[in-house]
């Protein structure tokens, strides 16, 4: 009897096996990922179910492709037997896969196991045929689809093994041209198997209760086969997928750790060490010998312990995680500061630590505090110093009506007419005898009286001047001393406030200055727009004011015009009241506005920067601001006090 075949059948039967085979190498690589995990034995179970499904419904569907003039039914228990054979011969393949190396005597058996175990699948399902005769086999043909079988599993099995370890990226299309070749292997060992069967012309159909029909056979395996390797394939990416995330999240743990500067152990429950980083390694400097030996607590600081075995006890208390700064001293015996943040590990079984190495962060802090200190000195030594100059430079504006006061005193003196009368004195002594006669008909004698009345007139004169230099002096000191007495609170507490007329300070401030603004001929204008009472430290505002128009005066005199003029203004509301010091001098070029009172920033020749900054810092402590402007280099400046006036309560508290 001669078999026919359907076209369409075959080339279906050929892509089941492409897809057969393809689910074989990716079953073959997640077994060999699985190996030594829990899941190992279940994938491969499910990999040798997988791929003995597919190659038995690639049998049978290729069985279907046959027709004979008779009905072929197919024997339920033997069919049965037979996916059984092909599960069988599948784990033998993927066993021999996941044991390491594979060497050719191994891999020549295991051909041979799965060749026979496919040829036996094969066969066993032609008996499940329900025909009478069984068909016999040609023995050339029938030997040779056993050799293509054993040839076929040992060349499966080899590829396997290659493209074990590839990642899904890398192994689709290797995977992909494998199947392609195998499944010409399966099919062809198939179809040769089917060309040794020989059908006997008086062959008839034997069904029996317990056969089954070929047509709803057909439907059910394709089905249950393409649905079971859809399912397997999903899973199998699935896995894959979170296999190859895993892997590369062990890669970058294990990088961290290798590479991390943070020393990195697990310790086991009673704190041996059971991996260090080598960044551990080179913080404790221990040998290998001698770590393994050491508990985590033996090589912290004996005061640090108590601390680090409280936070050991927590995490066994539940607690996730813990950081605690300790020492622990090296093999070299120098003691390290470490912050550790311990870990209780996933399965109890121990804990981890990361200690980050503080050492150099310590030496850093002390250094800075001992850099602190000293610059906390050379700070109170400048600021000493600054002072100082800050005294000398306002006692120096002072000194100059001191010493013009002087000046008067010594020329009064120096000119005064006493030598005239000592003189007229010893004329007297001379004319004792007769003197009554001599002031009355001597004519020289007769002009006594008269000379006396004018050294008289001339004594009360010089006695008023000196008296007014001498007041002037007396002032002058004590605003001296008053300085270096505010200075000196500077160090103790605020300065003595006084209530008076704002005027008041202004003049006391004008007749210091008054001398230099006559001697270069200042013409000085009074616009005194507001008058308020002010309570505030007198001597503060005096030795800015002496400074802003002492200043002005220089300006002035330095652009050698002839029209020189200072304008004192006073304006305010009802909290805050302020002087205007304006010059027509030299003026001030914008880019200096920004600095001009800095520390030791000036732009005379003879000057030394310190009077405006004092300044600003005196009015800043009154609770007021000093402030300047200027259109330039040569239009003049205006420097501006303002200060708090006394309000009623304040004046009433200070009464």
């Amino acid at each position: 009897m001669q078999a026919a075949y359907s076209q369409w059948i075959v080339v279906l039967s050929y892509v089941i096996a492409v897809i057969a085979s393809y689910v074989a190498l990716d079953m073959a690589s997640r077994v060999s990922a699985s190996r030594g995990t829990k899941v190992a034995r279940y994938w491969m179970a499910g990999g040798a179910i997988a791929m003995g499904a597919g190659i038995w419904s690639m049998h049978f569907v290729g069985m279907l492709a046959m027709s004979l003039p008779i009905e072929i039914p197919y024997n339920i228990p033997i069919t049965f037997l037979s996916l059984v054979f092909a599960i069988a011969a599948s784990g033998v393949a993927l066993f021999t896969i996941s044991r390491g190396e594979i060497r050719p005597r191994r891999l020549l058996t295991a051909g041979v196991v799965m060749g026979g175990g496919v040829a036996l699948m094969h066969y066993t399902g032609m008996v499940a045929l329900e025909i009478s005769p069984r068909p016999t086999y040609e023995p050339v043909l029938f030997t040779v689809s056993i050799l293509i079988a054993i040839a076929a599993s040992v060349a499966a099995m080899w590829i396997c093994f290659q493209l074990k370890s590839d990642t899904i990226a890398t192994a689709f299309w290797k995977k992909s041209a494998s199947a392609l070749v195998m499944g010409v292997a399966i099919w062809g060992m198939h179809f040769t198997a089917m060309a040794a069967a020989v059908f006997d012309a008086n062959t008839v159909c034997g069904a029996a209760a317990d056969t089954i029909d070929n047509k709803w056979l057909a439907t059910t395996v394709g089905l249950c086969t393409f649905f079971f390797l859809a399912a397997t394939m999903l899973i199998s990416l699935v896995d894959a997928k979170m296999t190859e995330h895993r892997t590369n999240l062990e890669a970058q743990s294990e990088r961290l750790f290798n590479q991390s500067l943070n020393l990195i152990c697990s310790c086991a429950p009673d704190g041996r060490f059971q991996r260090l980083n080598p960044a551990g390694w080179a913080i404790l400097g221990y040998s290998c010998d001698v770590l393994p030996r050491l508990t985590f607590m033996e090589i912290i600081e004996a005061q640090d312990r108590p601390a680090v075995q409280a936070a050991i006890n927590s995490l066994a208390s539940g607690k996730p995680a813990l950081s605690v700064e300790a020492r622990c001293h090296s093999a070299d015996g120098t003691a390290k500061a470490l912050l550790w943040n311990l870990t209780l590990s996933a399965d109890r079984s121990g804990f981890y630590v990361i200690g980050h190495d503080l050492t150099e962060r310590k030496q850093a802090e002390e250094e800075l505090a001992r850099t602190y200190q000293r610059l906390i000195e050379v700070s109170r030594q400048a600021g000493m110093a600054e002072v100082a100059t800050g005294v000398l430079h306002n006692v120096g504006n002072v000194l100059n009506s001191v010493n013009v006061s002087a000046s008067l005193a010594s020329e009064i003196a120096r000119r005064s007419r006493i030598d005239q009368l000592e003189k007229l004195c010893g004329l007297l002594e001379a004319r004792r005898s007769d003197l009554g006669q001599y002031l009355t008909t001597d004519p020289q004698g007769r002009l006594v009286p008269d000379f006396l009345r004018a050294l008289a007139d001339g004594f009360t004169k010089e006695r008023s001047t000196l008296l007014g230099e001498l007041e002037n002096l007396r002032k002058s000191i004590e605003h001296i001393r008053n300085i270096v007495a505010m200075q000196q609170s500077h160090a103790k507490s605020v300065g003595v406030t006084e209530t008076l007329p704002l005027t008041d300070l202004i003049e006391s401030a004008l007749r210091i200055n008054a001398d230099i603004l006559a001697r270069r001929n200042i013409e000085l204008v009074r616009d005194y727009q507001a008058t308020p009472t002010v309570m505030i430290d007198k001597h503060k505002v005096m030795q800015i004011l002496i400074n802003l128009i002492r200043n002005a005066c220089h300006a002035c005199d330095e652009t050698g015009r002839t029209d020189k003029r200072i304008s004192v203004q006073t304006t305010g509301e009802k909290t805050r009241c302020r002087i205007t010091v304006t010059d027509n001098g030299v003026g001030i070029p914008a880019e200096n506005l920004a600095r001009i009172f800095n520390h030791g920033f000036t732009t005379r020749k003879d000057g030394h920067g310190f009077g405006l900054h004092t300044g600003a810092l005196a009015a800043k402590e009154l609770g007021g601001t000093l402030q300047v402007t200027s259109d330039g280099a040569g239009r003049g400046a205006s420097f501006t006090l303002e200060i708090p006036c006394a309000t009623p309560a304040s004046s009433a508290q200070a009464a």
